[in-house]
């Protein structure tokens, strides 16, 4: 309810982009910054599994942890190299596909499928997604619940246009 309420009084034009942006800050000193989480096993298997977006991996290397960010890249790579040596020892074309009299004949791609996979899924995106889903029931439960907090809501300057599509969808 803390940082909650802290956004509300303090975010400036969106509470919600407050929010997302202090847990991103927050997923990125874990995942790259002075804890080493990078260090513990369990967090680079689950780095190593989720992999990074194109944005992340840009801040990561902004954040300025060489170090880090080599051990990282190493145990990442390391496994996708494993993954691309079992997908293409496994990879045959794939010629099912139909032609009518509209259609291109299409073809499934293994090889594709597996970087479409690599490609849709980042540890940070996801924890800020996970978090962020949760500071979402609090701030409904304080709304239902605090007039008080009702009150420093209709005080705030308002919402973003995508942060008030997630008001609505989720009143």
């Amino acid at each position: 309810t803390i940082p909650i309420s802290d956004a509300m009084t303090n975010a400036g034009e969106c509470p919600f982009c407050y929010i997302e942006r202090k847990t991103e800050d927050h997923m990125m000193d874990f995942v790259i910054g002075h804890g080493a989480s990078y260090m513990e096993n369990d967090i680079r298997e689950m780095t190593d599994r989720e992999g990074f977006c194109r944005a992340h991996f840009k801040k990561m290397f902004d954040y300025g942890n060489s170090l880090g960010n080599a051990w990282i890249l190493k145990t990442m790579y390391m496994r996708h190299i494993e993954e691309m040596d079992k997908t293409f020892k496994n990879f045959k074309p794939d010629s099912s596909g139909k032609k009518g009299l509209f259609k291109k004949e299409s073809f499934g791609n293994s090889i594709v499928d597996w970087i479409n996979k690599r490609e849709s899924t980042c540890f940070i995106c996801t924890s800020v997604q996970n978090t962020f889903n949760a500071y979402m029931k609090t701030f409904f439960t304080m709304y239902k619940k605090d007039a008080d907090f009702r009150k420093q809501v209709a005080e705030t300057k308002g919402f973003c246009l995508d942060h008030f599509k997630v008001l609505l969808q989720g009143a």
